[in-house]
């Protein structure tokens, strides 16, 4: 399924060059801020920041076509992990920064009768994404027993998963001079587990095209 999902990207960002000569391409740059609500391992970053690039091109007046890529960085915030229960023992947890990768495709229905400089729009957006687990340390320390106190590292650190993520959104593009165009943008998101649901908004200067 994972090689289905990255060949179907590969083959969108494969037809570009197509794309690129049936009319202008436009680039677009910007900021990502994604907060994210999960009952498992990965709640311990429900937070990112990041940055994105993306190629936009114009099918019709109402439709436009984006092929990205993403990279963001996730903060340990804890909190979403068990513990022991045993009363005379207690534990500190502490972790490190998550990160993700992810490439995807996006479709932009304009507004009806839209000024050319503000156009609003309603986007359908799909991404795979692989999201790389910081570490998390345990220190332990126990009133009985030998030893009575250590560290270890949780089992799930390191590791990484790959997911596909559906996202419904909307926003709006302010023309600034020319060829130059801000685009802001906030979305609903659910990945293809149905574990999590993402709430995405980023700011991006569209230039070019």
């Amino acid at each position: 399924m994972v090689a289905v999902r990255m060949s179907i990207i590969t083959c969108l960002f494969a037809c570009l060059p197509t794309l690129c000569l049936a009319g202008p391409v436009a680039w677009e740059l910007g900021g990502i801020y994604t907060a994210h609500s999960s009952s498992g391992f990965i709640g311990n970053w429900s937070q990112g920041v990041g940055a994105s690039l993306g190629a936009m091109y114009q099918i019709s007046p109402r439709v436009d076509l984006i092929l990205h890529s993403s990279y963001l960085r996730y903060p340990y915030k804890g909190g979403n992990v068990e513990g022991v229960s045993i009363p005379e023992c207690r534990e500190n947890w502490s972790g490190s920064t998550s990160s993700g990768v992810a490439f995807g495709a996006e479709v932009r229905l304009i507004e009806p009768g839209t000024h050319k400089r503000f156009r609003g729009f309603l986007s359908f957006q799909f991404d795979v994404q692989r999201f790389d687990f910081g570490r998390v340390m345990i220190n332990w320390s126990c009133i009985y027993g030998d030893p009575s106190h250590g560290t270890r590292v949780h089992s799930e650190s390191d590791q990484a998963t790959i997911y596909g993520l559906l996202s419904l959104g909307l926003g709006q593009s302010i023309r600034l001079w020319s060829d130059k165009r801000i685009v802001i943008q906030s979305g609903f998101g659910v990945d293809d587990r149905l574990s999590r649901v993402q709430l995405p908004v980023s700011v991006s200067l569209q230039f070019g095209g």
